[in-house]
């Protein structure tokens, strides 16, 4: 059985997304994309730069389509759960762009998301 992943990553669809393709693509690349997260989370010395192009050249950019991130204990603390959307990719850049590391990621994740009760 695989553990549950450090951070979470889903894919939003853009109000004005009329791809017909759109929901099988939003699931392949949900699936594919939280793989190179969790990656990155746990094996030393693994870089963003595949996923980073997943998102960039596959999802954002088009259609108001956005990144939605989420750490949950232990990552964000006991009993918080923190959240954040990117929408474009400047804003992937922040967290997983060129030379980020899985400190540079929370640092920035921690800087930009607040910290939200566990439901």
């Amino acid at each position: 059985m695989k553990s549950p992943s450090l951070v979470r990553l889903s894919l939003i669809v853009g109000r004005n997304d009329s791809d017909p393709n759109q929901q099988e693509m939003q699931r392949k690349l949900e699936l594919e994309a939280q793989g190179w997260l969790d990656s990155f989370f746990t094996l030393e010395g693994c870089d963003c730069s595949v996923l980073h192009t997943l998102l960039t050249a596959g999802w954002l950019g088009t259609h108001g389509r956005k990144v939605h991130f989420e750490i949950g204990p232990p990552l964000a603390g006991i009993g918080e759960v923190k959240r954040l959307e990117v929408a474009n990719k400047e804003e992937l850049n922040d967290l997983i762009g060129n030379g980020k590391t899985v400190s540079t990621f929370l640092r920035a994740f921690a800087s930009l998301a607040p910290a939200l009760p566990q439901l």
